[in-house]
């Protein structure tokens, strides 16, 4: 039921917002993508798919060095979804060899058109990206990693106030990386503990060289 109420009123806040958002990007210059965003336009994928989602230009830096890990997989593509349009500009400028798209809108029936036109073998949201039905809907399809995850004082807050929101996404999880042990000790209360692993924050390696990160190739990613 609360599914269907986030997606009513998500749907009804698109249709109010969208015309201004789109007047103000058009202003400034700035293509919106609404064609990207409810997949009206699709890039080709040549090979099975990595689903990667970064929302902002910072989550898109910190990322690097699994981006550029999972490059090294030649058996596989990345398709990397952005939010913002700035994040989108930096992303095709920088992530060369690599398709880009921008995530289509909360919607269940876009993201399972997402999933259909991509056939994407696994989601990976790098941070706290938790959209409802992006996370609830793509974990019936594929599994859906979280990683870089780090919980504020106020996200916490958040969390616990809106169980009822966040509880249905972190148990959609197939796995949840956190940064420190207080993450997990607090997104222990929502999903099963043994779903949650420590790895320490990625912005640590984002500015180290690929070739200096000694990672194990040795098992597959999926």
């Amino acid at each position: 039921m609360f599914k269907l109420i986030y997606s009513l009123l998500y749907a009804l806040a698109l249709i109010i917002i969208l015309p201004v958002l789109y007047l103000y990007f058009k202003k400034k210059g700035y293509d919106f993508h609404l064609k990207e965003r409810f997949l009206l336009k699709k890039i080709n994928t040549q090979k099975p798919t990595i689903w990667i989602h970064c929302a902002s230009v910072g989550e898109i830096k910190t990322a690097l060095p699994v981006i550029n890990y999972l490059k090294t997989y030649q058996d596989y593509e990345l398709l990397i979804t952005i939010f913002s349009v700035r994040a989108y500009d930096f992303a095709v400028k920088n992530l060369n060899g690599i398709k880009i798209t921008y995530l289509p809108f909360d919607l269940s029936f876009l993201i399972k058109k997402f999933i259909k036109n991509y056939k994407p073998k696994i989601l990976i949201i790098q941070e706290a990206e938790f959209w409802f039905n992006l996370i609830t809907t793509s974990c019936k399809y594929i599994p859906v990693i979280s990683i870089n995850t780090s919980i504020s004082e106020k996200s916490k807050r958040n969390i616990t106030r809106f169980r009822f929101y966040f509880k249905p996404i972190l148990n959609s999880f197939s796995k949840i990386i956190v940064r420190t042990k207080k993450d997990k000790e607090f997104l222990s209360q929502f999903v099963n503990p043994s779903k949650i692993n420590i790895c320490g924050n990625l912005k640590l390696l984002s500015e180290v060289r690929h070739k200096e990160v000694n990672l194990e190739k040795s098992k597959k990613i999926i």
